[in-house]
């Protein structure tokens, strides 16, 4: 930045500083895009100093001509309104470790900067906010989409005209949203390329029923669009104190200055139909529940114990959090509700039980299930062991010693694990079972033995084998 600070004048002996106020006012103006369009129509009362700015909603009387008798003189006379100088806002950007006279040109621009920027963005927000609460209010708060917005603009422009607003005094802020859905649009992205290079430069990007759009990224989130006569928008600015840097003498600061300015002004909108501002409804509708499921447990079988779990229970929609209740139904007694869990409430038999929840989230929102059956199936029979074979080891000869395996054993059916044991066999005190295994309990000889073999499941059903005769032949000669 280069730095032109107003020229220094003699006043006596006496050397005026000096100020800034032209380049933070130029630093300024590049975060004024709304506030730049308020007009500066004002004049000084010279009796009271009031800020006065004419309404503009009287016109010159007309009559007609007589050519005989000319026409009757009369005085229409402007009137004005005081525009309330009630902003008073200032800079004081610290400059630590210079004295006024030695800061740097490069630290001077730093601090100008910061300081116009601060008091343009201030200005801006002051801008917007007259528009957004002296304006007129649209009747259309449902939020603009993509198909209809370039439309619900242009309809607004229409009903500004018809109160003789002018297109050339015309102007629309959009939001940021808006200004997304707009440039989507292909009759507004194709005036862009109708723009001078000067209406760029104020930040239009495309015009909209011949009026000029500039975003704006300020607005209340709400707030879709603003369209406003700049003739209705007025505002005075002046410098109380033009900015200078100043030592401080505090007696807290030393070896330090700062940029120092105060500027006081005011803004009015003079007639709040030539402000239209749109906004979206900010009512929040509370989401309804769309669905209750209760998902029952699969394969449940009697006799169910009390407190067990029979069903998961969900909702779709609305506000969390969501609790559930049982509902009347002929098995309500049967069955209650822990968090998300439908439970049995006595011990259950077997039968199909009909159920019904209802859901209710944290607004009252309340939703009822369809009926749904429970159904808690007969216990199964326990299947029956169908057959035990005991099968004799083949080539015994005698001696056959005490421990040898004489036999395996197996079965067909029953519920596992099994188990075995002699059955009542003529030669059952001379064997043993260990697993599915017989063995000689002692010292077998040339014999023909017989053994029955009972096994049993671990639901007691049992099954006793016929009689087997365990071969024990004599050795072969040697």
């Amino acid at each position: 930045m280069i730095l032109k600070a107003n020229a220094a004048t003699n006043n006596g002996t006496h050397k005026r500083k000096e100020t800034y106020a032209t380049e933070v006012l130029t630093i300024a103006r590049s975060e004024t895009n709304i506030y730049d369009d308020f007009s500066t129509d004002y004049q000084v009362n010279g009796a009271t100093g009031a800020i006065e700015v004419p309404t503009r909603d009287k016109e010159v009387e007309l009559s007609d001509y007589d050519i005989l008798n000319g026409v009757e003189l009369k005085q229409s006379a402007t009137d004005f309104i005081t525009l309330p100088i009630d902003k008073d806002y200032a800079c004081n950007e610290l400059i630590d470790g210079y004295e006024a006279s030695a800061v740097p040109d490069n630290l001077k621009a730093q601090r100008i900067e910061s300081a116009g920027y601060s008091i343009g963005l201030y200005k801006e927000k002051m801008a917007i906010k007259e528009l957004e609460t002296k304006g007129t209010a649209s009747g259309d708060t449902a939020e603009t989409t993509k198909k209809d917005v370039y439309e619900k603009i242009a309809t607004e422009i229409s009903n500004m005209k018809k109160r003789n607003m002018k297109v050339a005094s015309m102007r629309v802020a959009v939001s940021a949203d808006v200004e997304l859905k707009l440039l989507t649009d292909d009759k507004f992205a194709n005036t862009s390329g109708t723009l001078g290079a000067e209406l760029i430069r104020e930040g239009v990007i495309g015009k909209i029923n011949g009026v000029y759009v500039k975003p704006n990224y300020l607005m209340n989130e709400n707030t879709e669009f603003i369209i406003y006569d700049r003739r209705f928008c007025q505002k005075y600015e002046n410098w109380a104190v033009e900015p200078t840097i100043n030592d401080l003498a505090d007696g807290k600061h030393i070896g330090a200055c700062a940029l120092q300015g105060r500027q006081v002004g005011g803004l009015m909108v003079t007639n709040a139909l030539g402000v239209q501002v749109k906004k979206k409804s900010s009512v929040v509708v509370d989401p309804e529940i769309t669905s209750v499921t209760i998902n029952a447990e699969k394969n449940l079988t009697a006799p169910i114990l009390t407190d067990t779990k029979v069903a998961t229970l969900s909702a779709e929609g609305g506000t969390p959090n969501i609790t559930y209740s049982l509902e009347e139904t002929t098995d309500q007694a049967s069955f209650k509700v822990e968090g998300t869990e439908l439970k049995s409430a006595s011990e259950l038999e077997a039968k199909t039980y009909k159920v019904k929840v209802k859901a209710t989230d944290s607004k009252g929102k309340e939703k009822i299930s369809e009926e749904t059956d429970i159904t808690v199936n007969p216990k199964a029979e326990d299947p029956e062991i169908t057959s035990i074979t005991v099968t004799p080891e083949q080539g015994l000869t005698d001696p056959v010693e005490s421990d040898t395996k004489v036999a395996s054993l197996s079965c067909e059916g029953g519920t596992p694990e099994y188990t075995y044991t002699l059955a009542g066999g003529t030669d059952d005190a001379k064997f043993k079972i260990e697993g599915t295994e017989v063995k000689a309990n002692q010292q077998l000889t040339q014999n023909t033995y017989t053994i029955k073999v009972k096994v049993t499941d671990s639901k007691s059903k049992e099954k006793t084998s016929d009689d087997v005769t365990i071969t024990v032949s004599a050795s072969e000669a040697v």
